[in-house]
């Protein structure tokens, strides 16, 4: 179902102005190219503002999965070449690998360090 709200304020000389959700949520900016062409004059005008919202979520999901995996490749390229196994403590070789990882924003790739132990014939991956 779509957010329904007032325009509060509007700058015609601008072209944009803010909604007043009617959920009672802050204020939302709107852009005259965000109200259909051929509608009522934007101030007796109740818009929609769903697709601006809905581009709003969109562009900060992809914002969250972009800086997860930036993070997670910076990690992964300070680490050491070597450490100890966690079980039995002889000093295995870490390699970086690529993996895709889903999270609440969706799926993105990253690199992770993992480490394989041939005295425990283990992997593990190394902590920061």
């Amino acid at each position: 179902m779509p957010h329904l709200g007032l325009i509060c304020t509007w700058k015609p000389e601008n072209g944009y102005g803010f909604i007043t959700p009617d959920a009672g949520e802050p204020d939302v900016f709107v852009h005259i190219r965000d109200i259909e062409p051929n509608q009522p004059s934007p101030q007796v005008k109740v818009p929609h503002f769903n697709e601006i919202e809905d581009a709003g979520h969109k562009l900060g999901r992809f914002l969250s999965r972009l800086t997860q995996s930036r993070l997670a490749n910076e990690v992964a390229a300070g680490q050491q070449a070597t450490r100890p196994c966690p079980t039995c403590g002889q000093v295995c070789q870490i390699e970086v690998i690529k993996r895709t990882v889903t999270g609440i924003d969706g799926p993105f790739e990253m690199m992770e360090p993992k480490a394989h132990c041939p005295a425990c014939r283990r992997d593990f991956f190394p902590s920061a």
